[in-house]
């Protein structure tokens, strides 16, 4: 099968989030026995067209634009389907499985295959099919405890509100009926999302619930590996909370830290890793810590990957993702757990279905940053619960988040919903 990945972002340029997913699965997919390209962007002139990304080919076509025009520009833009008409006509596919398209590659693309007669399968990794920003309006910040169930639905109004004079009213319309015209499936990593989509009216053919997976082998990694880890941060004989992935204000941040006196007067031996690297947010946080006291109790490890990374979810006693926007399927989590990792998360998104509360973790509203801290300390302080869960962790990533076999069921998907043979 020819399979042809359509996303705005694909590593090295971007090297996290949904291009990682898109990867993984590119990868899986040709280890599966099938030909797999992608049709990427790059922004710089003098960045290369074509390359090969961990014997993936991909061809990145060049397109900027300011994003104050997102809104419009993301459902077509003519620079961009004239290279993705062309792209097409050049590679032929069987089928297009889109990941994020609605930035640069804009969701006309979906409507160029659909009229080539091809399948098209869309990933949705975020809610910006019904939202222009991160998706928080669902959420009270005064919550305490795990509610049950949300409103998803969007508001206009809230949306105006943000985007005051960059909002434009027929946008989600649009979509809308863009998906519903040439997208065969929709696949979500997480089923919240699916009830977000569908509280926002978008559907698809076929509106299909299928986790990310990862390659549970590269978040292995020996005691030894670990040991060294934890001598070159120095780090020997502190309890390690990792805080890792795409660190901002929604990512909980802010919450963590909160959390931190209350874990350190329990642990003092607790010490937060954020896997980022000094500047940016990461300076804001320092910022806090210092008002909190905690300032000594607080590491940046920089960007890891590889081996490096691997060890250091090894190292860890417990990893954190407490989220204070509709996060959908933080890869992170998996990561973890395959390291055997628990971890603390979020109530907000799909941090629930990945992490079972009580078994591989603890769930939490981030809001309630006592809560969050007693979840960590128990953690910490207890040996066996942290033992146990993490070894309970590993196995249920490999039994359910398994790269290559959620790639064979969307191997199934694509045959089953895409009118495909063999």
């Amino acid at each position: 099968m020819k399979i042809l990945i359509l996303t705005d972002h694909f590593p090295p340029d971007n090297p996290g989030g949904a291009g990682q997913v898109a990867l993984i699965q590119c990868r899986a997919l040709q280890r599966l026995g099938h030909e797999v390209q992608v049709l990427s962007v790059r922004r710089d002139e003098a960045a290369p067209a074509d390359l090969l990304v961990e014997g993936v080919p991909v061809h990145r076509i060049r397109l900027s634009y300011p994003l104050r025009w997102h809104a419009y520009l993301s459902l077509y833009n003519p620079a961009a389907s004239r290279r993705v008409s062309a792209f097409l006509n050049t590679v032929q596919p069987d089928l297009i499985h889109a990941h994020n398209v609605h930035t640069y590659l804009t969701y006309h693309s979906l409507a160029l295959a659909k009229r080539r007669g091809l399948p098209v399968f869309l990933t949705v990794h975020d809610t910006m099919t019904v939202t222009f920003q991160k998706f928080e309006s669902f959420i009270d910040p005064a919550w305490r405890d795990v509610p049950e169930e949300f409103d998803y639905r969007v508001s206009p109004l809230s949306q105006l509100r943000r985007q005051r004079f960059r909002y434009f009213p027929l946008r989600n319309a649009i979509i809308r009926r863009v998906l519903r015209r040439n997208v065969d499936a929709i696949l979500s990593p997480s089923r919240a999302l699916l009830e977000v989509l569908r509280a926002n009216r978008v559907a698809a053919r076929h509106m299909l619930h299928l986790p990310n997976g990862i390659d549970p082998a590269r978040f292995e990694s020996s005691e030894e590996d670990q040991a060294r880890f934890r001598a070159e941060q120095g780090l020997e004989g502190r309890k390690i909370i990792l805080f890792a992935g795409r660190i901002n204000r929604a990512k909980g941040g802010e919450q963590i830290l909160q959390a931190m006196p209350h874990i350190v007067a329990r642990v003092p031996e607790a010490v937060l890793l954020v896997l980022a690297r000094p500047g940016g947010y990461a300076e804001g946080m320092l910022t806090i810590a210092e008002s909190l006291g905690i300032r000594q109790h607080i590491r940046f490890a920089g960007w890891l990957s590889g081996e490096t990374l691997a060890a250091a979810f090894g190292a860890a006693d417990v990893c954190v993702t407490p989220s204070v926007y509709f996060d959908n399927f933080p890869t992170v989590n998996l990561e973890a757990q395959a390291a055997g990792t628990p971890v603390v998360g979020t109530c907000f998104g799909g941090t629930p279905e990945a992490v079972a509360d009580g078994e591989t973790g603890f769930i939490v509203n981030p809001y309630n940053v006592e809560a969050l801290a007693e979840r960590i300390s128990r953690l910490l302080l207890d040996d066996d619960l942290r033992l146990r869960m993490g070894e309970q962790a590993r196995r249920r990533v490999r039994q359910r988040y398994d790269w290559l076999r959620q790639a064979e069921k969307l191997v199934e998907i694509y045959r089953r919903f895409g009118t495909l043979d063999d």
